[in-house]
């Protein structure tokens, strides 16, 4: 007679799911760097930026993913990478799955000049001043900042990645959105020039008050949302473009072409309107001529 055995208590697949709901433990480590004046991260790491007077860096992460992260700073860029370590009998996946695990960078440094994000990469700070500041952020990368000041900032955003500031105090400002990216800048004061632009399905958010020139360019099906208060406003839309502008300047213009469509509203006082196409539009009808 054969002999029934009983079930297990707990089945493989059980077991699997317990492991997963364990909670991982994470480490941190100190590194001995400084100097440098600015940060680039590539692969999924959310980087935390406090801006002091000493040099301070850690990284937080599972216990065996922190050998895998490279640290270190080349000619004055604080540099952050996983490594690349292929798996055996599949040497393109190239340890995706731990890349995508948590890894925090926590950075203390006098003044940050140069941002370079890509692979996802979170970089996120209170308040940060300092003189001039370009940052790139590519690959579905996000860059948020509660005050942001400085004298010129030049933002480029591609790949499907998004900047928010609430707060940006800047003298010129030229920020630019590709390949389905996002802008949102809820309050931009300066002094100079401002330049927004849009291409590839982008958007843009912004209200920027003060700029003596405001330039404001989309393309490729993006859309816009703005409110600008300058001296002189010129704006753009083509492709199949779509804008709403409320404005409070001296001149004005705007140019629409393909099948894109340009909103205005506000007050303006001397305004140009040209239509490239006879597929596009500009409406003027809640638009305010300024004596």
């Amino acid at each position: 007679m054969a002999l029934m055995l009983a079930a297990p208590p707990f089945a493989s697949t059980d077991i699997m799911a317990l492991t997963a709901l364990a909670p991982v433990s994470t480490e941190t480590r100190d590194y001995q760097l400084k100097d440098f004046r600015g940060i680039s991260v590539s692969g999924s790491v959310r980087v935390v930026y406090t801006q002091d007077k000493a040099f301070s860096v850690s990284l937080s992460a599972r216990a065996d993913m922190l050998d895998r992260v490279d640290v270190s700073v080349k000619h004055g860029i604080l540099t952050v990478k996983h490594r690349r370590e292929a798996k055996p009998g599949n040497p393109r996946r190239n340890n995706r799955h731990d890349r995508n695990c948590d890894v925090v960078l926590r950075v203390s440094a006098p003044l940050l000049s140069a941002i370079a994000l890509s692979g996802a990469s979170l970089f996120e700070t209170g308040q940060m001043t300092t003189h001039d500041l370009t940052a790139t952020v590519s690959g579905a990368s996000k860059f948020h900042a509660d005050v942001l000041e400085c004298s010129v900032l030049t933002l480029t955003l591609q790949g499907a990645s998004t900047a928010d500031v609430d707060v940006t105090v800047c003298t010129d400002c030229h920020v630019s959105a590709q390949g389905a990216s996002h802008v949102k800048m809820s309050k931009v004061t300066g002094t100079g020039q401002a330049r927004w632009a849009a291409t590839g399905a982008s958007h843009l958010d912004v209200m920027d008050a003060g700029h003596k020139s405001c330039d404001v360019s989309l393309t490729g099906a993006s859309r816009g949302t703005v409110r600008l208060h300058s001296s002189r406003v010129a704006i753009s839309a083509a492709g199949a473009s779509r804008l709403a502008a409320h404005v409070h300047c001296s001149a004005l213009t705007a140019q629409s072409s393909g099948t894109s469509s340009i909103d205005l509203s506000g007050k303006a006082g001397k305004v140009k309107t040209t239509l490239g196409s006879t597929s596009a539009s500009i409406s003027t009808r809640h638009l305010q001529r300024a004596d």
